[in-house]
C-alpha cells in the first residue's frame, strides 16, 4: 500500500526555484508599479498578459535566452491581439470558445515548432481568453495589448537580469543535473538485484557512463 500511496501521490524531489519565483514576480511588478504610480492601477493587471514570456526562458543559456523570451511573447501578443478582435466585435458565446481552441491547436505547433518547452501552450489560450473577457467588460484592446506589450518587454529585461552577475550558471546548472543523474543511475546500477538493463548490454552501459560523467564534469 505504500508503494502505491507513493507511485500516485508523491511529487518528484524538484527543490526550490527561488530565482524562477522572483523573476516571475519582478516581471509583474515592475510594469505593474509604474502603471499604478501613473494612475492606471485598473489597467496594472494586463501586463500579466505579457509577463507569463518570462517563464519560457527558464533554464535557458543567456546567449538564447532573450530570443526565446521575445518570441514567446510575441505569440501572447498575437493571442491577445486576437483575443481583443473576437471580444469587440462577437458577442460572448460559442464562437468565443471556438476561437480560443483553435489558438491551443495553434500554440501547441508554436511551442513544437520553436521548441520553447515547458510551460507549453496553455498561457496562450489562457492569454486569448484572458483579453476577449477584458475587452467585453469594457477595457479598450489599446489599453489591454499595450499593458500586455509592457509585459514582453519586462520579460525579456527581468529574464536577462542575471546575466550581470553569473554569465554561465544556466549551464553550469544543467552540468551539475546531468552529473547527478548519470550518479544515481550508475549507483542504482550496482545495487544487488538491480537490473536496469539487459545483462548483455553493461559492459557499454558502464563505459557509457563513465565516459558521460568525465564528459560533463570537465564542463563545469
Amino acid at each position: 500500500m505504500a508503494g502505491f500511496r507513493a507511485l500516485m501521490f508523491a511529487l518528484p524531489p524538484v527543490g526550490r526555484r527561488w530565482s524562477a519565483g522572483l523573476r516571475a514576480a519582478a516581471a509583474v511588478a515592475v510594469p505593474g508599479i509604474a502603471l499604478v504610480l501613473a494612475g492606471a492601477s485598473a489597467s496594472a493587471l494586463f501586463v500579466t498578459l505579457g509577463t507569463f514570456a518570462v517563464l519560457y526562458g527558464e533554464g535557458r543559456p543567456y546567449r538564447v535566452r532573450a530570443g526565446v523570451v521575445a518570441a514567446a511573447g510575441a505569440a501572447l501578443l498575437a493571442a491577445a491581439a486576437l483575443g481583443a478582435s473576437v471580444g469587440t466585435v462577437v458577442p460572448p458565446g460559442p464562437v468565443s470558445v471556438l476561437v480560443v481552441s483553435v489558438v491551443a491547436v495553434l500554440a501547441t505547433y508554436v511551442v513544437d515548432a520553436l521548441r520553447l518547452g515547458p510551460p507549453g501552450p496553455l498561457f496562450f489560450a489562457l492569454v486569448c481568453a484572458g483579453a476577449q473577457a477584458a475587452v467585453e467588460a469594457g477595457a479598450r484592446p489599446w489599453v489591454v495589448l499595450g499593458c500586455a506589450a509592457a509585459g514582453v518587454g519586462s520579460s525579456v529585461l527581468v529574464s536577462m537580469a542575471g546575466v550581470l552577475a553569473d554569465r554561465t550558471k544556466p549551464e553550469r546548472t544543467a552540468v551539475e543535473r546531468a552529473v547527478r543523474a548519470v550518479d544515481a543511475f550508475v549507483s542504482a546500477e550496482r545495487k544487488p538485484g538491480t537490473l536496469l538493463v539487459p545483462r548483455s548490454r553493461r559492459r557499454g552501459l558502464r563505459c557509457t557512463t563513465r565516459d558521460i560523467r568525465a564528459g560533463v564534469r570537465n564542463r563545469i
